[in-house]
């Protein structure tokens, strides 16, 4: 029931939210409050807020849950395709638009419910248009984080050489 002033207040702010929530809530409350800033972003016809809560806070959460809560297998797989859908249209948007760092991030999304589903070689290969994205940007937003999801991946796979090699060049990355 919140009035257009305070949906564009709550559009303004989202992102602290999202951060705070990611941190201190439970899955449930952060999908809770992601539906309500979403709505307020359609409210208002903020497109581009719409799709980066599509995809940073609802697609995101749904993914984190199937991972993190125990629950059944068939609710397990309707959030991961629930978070596919979302991240998906979202990618489709930041590709039309031109984001870079958009894209970087619904890839690494991606990547990672790929990882999730097992589909190890469809994982990496997410991954690693997600670090040409980030690596394509003036910034260095979420590179360090996609070196160690490849770390990770490769290490998984027992390919120990590539795993070094991803998590020495995070180690570079971070002393910058």
């Amino acid at each position: 029931n919140l009035d257009q002033v305070h949906k564009h207040r709550v559009i303004k702010i989202w992102r602290i939210i999202d951060h705070f929530l990611s941190v201190r809530a439970n899955l449930d409350e952060y999908i809770y409050i992601g539906k309500l800033v979403l709505k307020c972003a359609q409210d208002i016809n903020d497109d581009r807020s719409v799709t980066d809560i599509n995809v940073e806070v609802l697609g995101f959460a749904y993914m984190t849950k199937a991972r993190r809560m125990k629950i059944s297998d068939a609710d397990r797989d309707y959030l991961l395709s629930s978070a596919k859908e979302l991240i998906s249209e979202g990618l489709n948007v930041y590709q039309q638009s031109g984001s870079l760092i958009g894209m970087g991030i619904a890839h690494r999304y991606l990547g990672m419910i790929a990882k999730l589903e097992g589909d190890y070689k469809k994982a990496e290969t997410y991954l690693k248009q997600s670090l040409n994205n980030f690596e394509a940007t003036r910034g260095l937003d979420n590179l360090g984080i996609v070196l160690s999801d490849l770390g990770d991946l490769a290490l998984q796979q027992s390919e120990f050489d590539s795993s070094f090699e991803y998590h020495n060049r995070r180690l570079i990355f971070g002393k910058f």
